[in-house]
């Protein structure tokens, strides 16, 4: 249970205490990663996991599949999982790339990007 002003400075403490008093719920999501077939796919899946990461085109990783296999993994997340592409692009562009071609719910970068505007 939250209380206010359990630890945190009184601005997060009262919105803790708002949001308990309004009923909230604190739920832990799992997100099982470094997906990388389809055998892992439907394992995470049985063991209930809120989203699926698959780390695409991450060379220096030994989970990395390519943005095609990520996106036939995509295909077959149910609707109410997320799929995340997990990405280390080296720049704006790249990242844009990834999210059309993985079709991925959600991009997590690792990477050190600038913020910049990419054309469509």
């Amino acid at each position: 249970m939250i209380r206010k002003g359990s630890g945190d400075t009184p601005k997060n403490g009262e919105h803790e205490w708002r949001a308990t008093e309004a009923g909230a719920i604190f739920v832990t999501r799992i997100k099982i990663c470094g997906l990388q077939d389809k055998s892992d796919l439907d394992a995470a899946l049985k063991a209930g996991a809120d989203a699926v990461g698959f780390v695409v085109e991450v060379e220096r990783s030994r989970h990395c599949i390519t943005a095609a296999a990520a996106r036939e993994l995509v295909r077959n997340v149910p609707v109410f999982v997320k799929s995340v592409a997990v990405i280390s692009p080296h720049d704006i562009d790249e990242a844009v790339r990834l999210s059309r071609e993985t079709n991925a719910d959600l991009l997590q970068v690792h990477s050190t990007l600038s913020a910049g505007i990419s054309e469509p």
